[in-house]
């Protein structure tokens, strides 16, 4: 019987004890779970036809408008994008999502990266800030190449670079108004990210 109880005890002391809901501790150690779930709630509501006008305001850009434009095979049309008040609300879904796959990208690889090299603990929080920066930078570049490669296929004209400014300038592709958007969790989730590469030049 003593036996038992000093097992019980021992193994006790080795569990960790789960926080309250609702509490500091269990929101940052399920955040991405809650924003998932958040995520879930805007998706779902996308596939009925009551709410899937409002849904489609946080999820898809606003501000679109079909333009005739003239290029060099003629006159064309084009669904280009302005911005407005509305995208704030794409800005905060598009914040959310990216929580989660923050929370993905630290589960799933920067903490198996972590345990396999057995870092110290300042180490550890260097490493993962610069695992999200070197990740997020990697996905920028790539698509800002993209973009850029986009932009030089409609303007073989360099003319048209400075034609129309300011008015025809405010016009965005699909492509190059999700890049803006996006570009907003740089500056929201790496505040440090310009700075200390500044100073590293």
């Amino acid at each position: 019987m003593g036996v038992e109880t000093r097992r019980t005890a021992a193994g006790g002391r080795h569990k960790k004890s789960t926080p309250p809901i609702l509490s500091h501790e269990f929101v940052i150690q399920n955040h991405g779970d809650i924003m998932s779930c958040v995520l879930m709630v805007f998706i779902v509501g996308l596939m009925f036809p009551l709410t899937a006008s409002m849904c489609s305001v946080f999820v898809a850009p606003q501000y679109n408008e079909t333009v005739n434009v003239t290029s060099e095979f003629g006159p064309m049309s084009l669904t280009l994008y302005r911005n407005g008040p509305a995208d704030i609300l794409t800005i905060l879904f598009y914040a959310v999502a990216w929580i989660v796959v923050h929370a993905v990208i630290q589960e799933y690889i920067l903490d198996k990266l972590q345990r396999k090299a057995r870092l110290s603990k300042v180490k550890t929080s260097k490493f993962t800030e610069s695992g999200h920066m070197s990740l997020f930078a990697l996905y920028s570049a790539c698509h800002a190449a993209y973009v850029i490669t986009d932009f030089v296929q409609n303007y073989t004209d360099v003319k048209r670079i400075w034609l129309g400014y300011p008015e025809e300038h405010r016009w965005m592709n699909l492509n190059m108004k999700i890049f803006a958007i996006l570009q907003v969790f740089e500056s929201a989730f790496f505040p440090g990210f310009e700075t200390s590469y500044i100073t590293q030049l």
